[in-house]
């Protein structure tokens, strides 16, 4: 169940790497395939059942058998003394019996869910993607929060702060294509406003702020969306996590695996972003609930993508202002009623302006 609930929680970052579409005939197979094992189960659940209640019959025969050897009478005291010994004796078998069931329908529901996700199950439309520029002109929610206007050079960096409520996540949706959006944007020249939902029709890569563990390896994990084994080596190698790869080999990950970090899952949404090859990552808040050291490791490794792909990053943190090429503050201002659509208010450049 855990796995299907991060497939739910996570649809639309699945969409947005192409992927939502499989997800849900993923989910669809396994739904047939755990239906067949669960009326298998119940037929294995029904025969321990049968079988318990021929054991229970033995039982009573073999009271009353016992009885007659020892000389008791039925209607003795003595042999309701004896059987409800006997019962109590008995009583763990059953309950042993029925906890096999329950454990065989366990065995059978995880391994029928335990393929719906990996590499080979999730893979986005492919679309080569230049090194090009990100404009955006007034660009924001339709209804409510700032829009902004942008310039993010290929391998930038542009910092969205803000308060809680002023749009930040809202933002980034609307860039991904899962909000209605108002203004201008285009990448390369190529207008993005009306494009679709996924990897073939905008250029982004998104790393929301609880990115989904699958269960599965590290490596899993990274290609998760699609990219080969030597697209997420190089990934991790990217953004300096090789030590991710010593440290946790082959161990399943995941719902019901081994336990990483804060830092270490963050380290592998980034790296699964960057083995899309996709030009333009949005972070968001990739530092609130990381301790000092994993801080430090995710700052390292926005330092190391930098140049190599754009960043959008939301984060409430400051980040080091090596790193920093704009800089915008969002106010959750609404838009004005009648006013240019391609009005920039609540969200500037103050590095541009500067």
């Amino acid at each position: 169940h855990a796995n299907v609930d991060e497939l739910v929680g996570n649809l639309d970052l699945f969409r947005t790497f192409g992927a939502g579409d499989q997800v849900l005939q993923a989910m669809e197979r396994a739904g047939v395939r755990a239906g067949a094992e669960a009326a298998r189960v119940e037929a294995v659940r029904a025969g321990l059942s049968g079988a318990n209640e021929v054991l229970g019959a033995l039982a009573v025969l073999g009271a009353v058998m016992l009885a007659q050897r020892f000389g008791l009478g039925l209607g003795d005291g003595a042999l309701l003394a004896f059987a409800a010994v006997f019962f109590m004796a008995y009583r763990p078998l059953r309950d042993l019996g029925d906890g096999r069931g329950a454990l065989l329908k366990g065995q059978a529901a995880l391994e029928s869910l335990g393929g719906l996700v990996g590499p080979g199950v999730l893979s986005g439309a492919a679309f080569s993607w230049g090194n090009e520029e990100l404009v955006c002109r007034g660009f924001g929610h339709a209804e409510r929060g700032p829009r902004i206007g942008l310039r993010l050079g290929y391998g930038e960096l542009c910092w969205l702060r803000g308060e809680n409520g002023s749009g930040k996540t809202t933002l980034l949706r609307c860039l991904l294509g899962l909000e209605p959006a108002a203004g201008e944007i285009a990448y390369g020249g190529r207008p993005l406003a009306e494009a679709l939902v996924g990897p073939g029709s905008r250029p982004f890569a998104w790393v929301p702020q609880d990115a989904p563990m699958v269960t599965g390896s590290l490596l899993d994990n990274v290609r998760l969306m699609g990219a080969g084994v030597a697209q997420a080596n190089g990934a991790l190698e990217l953004l300096g996590a090789e030590w991710l790869v010593q440290r946790l080999g082959d161990a399943k990950l995941g719902p019901g695996g081994r336990n990483v970090s804060g830092g270490e899952r963050r380290l592998i949404a980034l790296a699964r972003a960057v083995a899309t090859d996709q030009p333009v990552l949005l972070l968001d808040e990739p530092l609130v609930g990381v301790d000092a050291e994993g801080r430090e490791r995710i700052t390292s490794a926005l330092a190391r993508v930098r140049g190599a792909r754009s960043l959008i990053v939301v984060s409430h943190e400051a980040l080091p202002a090596d790193l920093v090429d704009h800089e915008m503050h969002l106010s959750p201002q609404s838009p004005k009623s009648g006013g240019d659509q391609d009005e920039t208010y609540g969200g500037r450049d103050s590095r541009a302006e500067s």
